[in-house]
């Protein structure tokens, strides 16, 4: 009777430690979410503010030179040193820091710049498509999925 007894005292701890386990794992995979949300929206704040960043400096070359930039490297140093942004930024959002350049339309000056990720964002457009006009106005373009009209 007695070896009956801590059988079931040993089954009834097995089965209150899998239930503390399960709690802690839902727990753990709520904070994760929860962190990598937090990270992902940080990032693209980071984004945002790079962007207008490089958008301001170009603006701002282009009303002291009256030209666009050939090379992101002319925002930074300049001969008069009229320096146009702090430094050059990556690009937050993807793991080699490179921009997509947006050039005029003779193919050499740099109007703007956008990031190269094809990510999409939390709130559904592509990184690729977030940019700033020339008044430091946002937008993001959204990409409607593709419809077969088969």
């Amino acid at each position: 009777m007695k070896h009956q007894f801590q059988s079931g005292k040993k089954a009834s701890a097995l089965i209150l430690l899998l239930v503390t386990v399960t709690i802690i794992e839902l727990s753990l995979l709520t904070s994760f979410k929860l962190v990598s949300m937090t990270v992902k929206r940080s990032d693209e704040a980071e984004l945002k503010f790079r962007l207008a960043a490089y958008k301001t400096a170009i603006e701002k070359y282009q009303r002291y030179f009256r030209r666009y930039p050939s090379s992101l490297k002319e925002l930074e140093t300049l001969p008069p040193n009229p320096r146009m942004i702090r430094r050059l930024y990556k690009d937050p959002m993807n793991r080699e820091g490179k921009w997509k350049i947006v050039h005029q339309d003779d193919g050499i000056l740099i109007r703007n710049v956008v990031s190269s990720s094809m990510e999409t964002s939390t709130d559904g457009s592509k990184y690729n498509s977030w940019t700033y006009d020339e008044n430091l106005i946002f937008s993001s373009i959204m990409q409607s999925p593709t419809r077969n009209n088969n």
